[in-house]
């Protein structure tokens, strides 16, 4: 019967790892200096130390562990109380002295002595010098491996280099997991990204993810593409309205339920507006709604409510309405997602992103990958989902997806744009597309006024404005309706 992995208390590590470190284990922790190596495993350490595992840390400092319990206690997960007591702090160069021959001995001994379950070695590699032989380290590591299961211990090894650099590697073969941490700069900023090279015995998150250290430590957030999908929901089926009669005219009663379209807008037209009134629609069908925004924050939010008569804050107060706000500076498209899907629940049915230029430009050669695997996440969950896009304004009404990768969310697309008509400027919306369902194509114009939100009907609109818009866009006006005689 395969042992039990042991949580390491790093929100997302275990995830990545596939459920957490093995007991028995064998653990790298690699990487450049100030990456964080040093950081992670004593977090892990101190985890383990809490939940009732006695735990041993062995330092480089000979001088003594002052200097490292400097580092570590600003820190949330630094016990003061356990250190001395169920957490043992002893100096590694002292412990091991300069004789390979009895260094591995000293070593056990101290573990046995300790009681140990977990113990952190951390900067293994200062003690080539030490020896005064190059290959002196590996062949201590080898021996230690080897009575991992006799000692009952988890063993944490801290190493200073590059995962892939031929001379980090060698001093690898033993080990059960290697996790990877890279330090470096995009430009003006720094990234940090974490990788499981290798694991034995069970499957981990492919690839890179990104991770934060702050004062809680280090908090792993894994790469959405290699997120598993959740268990599927049953497939929806029906309309999801927007409660705007004449624009559910157009769609046939609502975008069809479990589907993603992209609003497609100039800035300041009236796209998160609409897309507020629509997810606040879900509240009377029992649903809730998640908006996530980059542009526009709470209290705008509640102002445009204010204006246009809708019941946010009944929302809000009912938990049908989750907002999450996240800043377009230095955003981090998997925290991004991350939150997203955290904040779904069973009840959620609708999901508003505004606006999907900002994620995407964050990506970078990501994007597709990163949209995709965003749409097979939501597809799964049967999720109704909106996409707000923001566009060059007076461009017209047509709008090419091909070849962007918001076109992979593009199920239906509603476009709204600001155009001149007879003299005048107007908000004029039209759908340009529907994923099998039949739509009615033909040109509206929308009003946002003291009156609310408003798609016309043609006779409601000033004669040949619809019919001035088709002739400048391309597009189709519906028939005009004759006059009204006096």
């Amino acid at each position: 019967m395969p042992i039990q992995p042991f949580a390491t208390g790093v929100p997302g590590l275990d995830e990545i790892l596939g459920g957490g470190i093995s007991q028995n284990a064998l653990v790298f922790f690699v990487g450049r200096p100030g990456a964080g190596k040093t950081v992670l495993a004593s977090q892990i350490l101190f985890h383990a130390v809490q939940r009732g595992a006695p735990g041993l840390l062995l330092t480089t400092y000979a001088e003594g562990q002052t200097k490292f319990l400097e580092h570590l206690r600003p820190f949330s997960f630094f016990d003061e109380e356990a250190i001395g007591s169920s957490l043992t702090l002893l100096s590694l160069p002292s412990r091991v002295g300069s004789n390979m021959d009895v260094a591995a001995a000293a070593l056990v001994k101290a573990i046995r002595e300790s009681g140990a379950q977990v113990v952190l070695l951390d900067g293994i590699q200062s003690l080539a010098d030490q020896f005064h032989d190059p290959s002196a380290v590996r062949r201590l590591l080898a021996a230690l491996a080897a009575l991992l299961s006799y000692l009952n211990v988890t063993l944490l090894i801290t190493l200073t280099g590059l995962t892939r650099d031929e001379l980090t590697t060698q001093e690898l073969t033993t080990a059960d997991v290697v996790i990877g941490l890279d330090f470096g700069v995009d430009g003006w900023r720094h990234t940090r990204r974490v990788e499981v090279l290798k694991q034995r015995g069970r499957a981990h998150l492919s690839g890179f993810h990104s991770y934060t250290i702050t004062s809680n430590g280090v908090q792993i957030i894994p790469r959405l593409e290699a997120r598993p999908l959740r268990e599927s929901e049953p497939r929806p089926s029906g309309r999801v309205p927007f409660g705007l009669p004449e624009l559910d005219q157009l769609l046939g009663g609502g975008v069809p339920a479990g589907t993603t379209t992209l609003l497609v807008g100039a800035p300041g037209v009236g796209k998160t507006t609409l897309a507020l009134y629509w997810s606040l629609a879900a509240g009377a069908e029992g649903g809730t709604t998640v908006f996530l925004s980059f542009d526009e924050r709470l209290p705008d939010l509640r102002a445009k409510a204010v204006v246009f008569g809708m019941p946010l804050q009944t929302a809000l107060d009912a938990d049908a309405f989750t907002f999450l706000y996240l800043s377009p500076v230095d955003l981090n498209p998997d925290e991004a997602a991350a939150r997203l899907l955290a904040a779904m629940t069973p009840k959620t049915t609708r999901v508003v992103i505004d606006n999907i230029r900002v994620l995407v430009q964050s990506l970078g050669p990501r994007a597709h990958d990163y949209v995709m695997a965003l749409s097979s996440h939501l597809y799964t969950a049967g999720i109704t989902t909106m996409i707000l896009l923001e566009i060059t304004p007076f461009v017209g009404l047509q709008f090419d997806v091909e070849h962007q990768p918001w076109g992979l969310l593009a199920d239906n697309i509603v476009i709204v744009q600001q155009v001149v008509a007879l003299g005048a400027l107007r908000r004029i919306l039209a759908v340009l597309k529907m994923r099998l369902s039949a739509y009615d194509a033909t040109l509206r114009e929308l009003l946002l006024d003291g009156q609310g939100i408003r798609v016309l009907s043609p006779p409601e609109s000033v004669p040949g404005v619809l019919t001035a818009t088709a002739s400048n866009t391309g597009l189709t006006a519906p028939p005009e309706a004759a006059s009204p005689t006096s």
